[in-house]
């Protein structure tokens, strides 16, 4: 049996809430855009961690996206308690 993680919390800033109203422009509802956010940013660390592997530790200086990572895929599954 797993355990349901925690629900997190975030301090909101008025940069945070421009740019979390960005992401909802979309018609995505608040926790799907930091859902989606999360998965990104941890996309790209993935990415970097596996390139600076495959060039002896040198880390990358930039990497690239594709452009239709940009945008959500509306979420169907459970908030997990939030």
């Amino acid at each position: 049996m797993s355990r349901t993680p925690p629900p997190v919390s975030v301090r909101r800033t008025a940069e945070f809430d421009a740019d979390l109203e960005v992401l909802r422009r979309s018609g995505i509802s608040a926790s799907d855009a930091v859902r989606h956010a999360v998965h990104l940013i941890a996309q790209a660390h993935r990415m970097a961690d596996q390139l600076t592997q495959a060039s002896g530790g040198r880390r990358p200086r930039a990497l690239t996206i594709h452009t239709t990572a940009l945008y959500p895929r509306p979420y169907d599954g459970p908030d997990q308690g939030v």
